[in-house]
């Protein structure tokens, strides 16, 4: 309640959430949807986890965390331009738990504690680790940079395009961040460095803390 477009005209959204591929189906498949949700006054869609890994029940290319695999791109987009048609608009909630794969190994600090302690999945770790959290800034800044042939828009120009969640649910005080820390002793212990390093350039010493 209380949302207006740019010209003031008050709008309300009745939205559905869609996860995993659902958010890129089939041509068919999107047609009938999008058609569906503008029929029942469904003017708004929540894409929730779409950028899994295929091999993870996303269009996220299993070798890359950072970028999209083509075939499924193709069906996101087609599925994109079908909602805006029927004046639906649609948001994003890319990730849950971001899932790294080997192709990233490189860039991380210590890929194999994630893939062995985590499987790959580094929900809760992402409020820690600042090189998780780059490879998914990478992603969604790729997301924003794809252009959609079937509307002719990048995804940052897209007005359809109506909210993207920088992070779903958790935060740095959340209870599963303990375990996480514990789980990747490498990363607690380079987080655990740089906390003491705070506390050292903000108090100076242990006396005054």
């Amino acid at each position: 309640d209380g949302f207006a477009f740019e010209g003031r005209t008050p709008v309300k959204f009745c939205g559905v959430n869609l996860s995993y591929t659902a958010s890129a189906p089939d041509h068919e498949t999107a047609d009938f949807t999008a058609a569906r949700f503008a029929k029942y006054g469904v003017n708004a869609v929540r894409m929730h986890k779409f950028s899994y890994p295929t091999n993870q029940g996303g269009i996220g290319d299993p070798n890359d965390s950072t970028r999209m695999d083509p075939k499924g791109f193709d069906k996101l987009d087609y599925f994109a331009s079908k909602l805006k048609e029927h004046g639906v608009y649609f948001g994003w909630s890319h990730t849950y738990g971001y899932r790294v794969v080997a192709g990233d190994r490189k860039r991380l600090l210590a890929y194999d504690e994630i893939d062995k302690a985590l499987k790959g999945n580094t929900y809760a770790l992402m409020n820690f680790a600042e090189d998780v959290q780059d490879l998914m800034i990478e992603m969604v800044v790729n997301l924003l940079k794809h252009k959609n042939a079937y509307t002719g828009h990048t995804y940052a120009d897209e007005p359809a395009l109506c909210f993207i969640e920088l992070q779903n649910e958790d935060d740095i005080f959340f209870y599963t961040s303990e375990h996480i820390l514990d789980s990747c002793p490498t990363y607690k212990k380079h987080f655990l460095e740089r906390f003491a390093a705070w506390l050292k350039d903000r108090y100076g010493s242990e006396e005054k803390l």
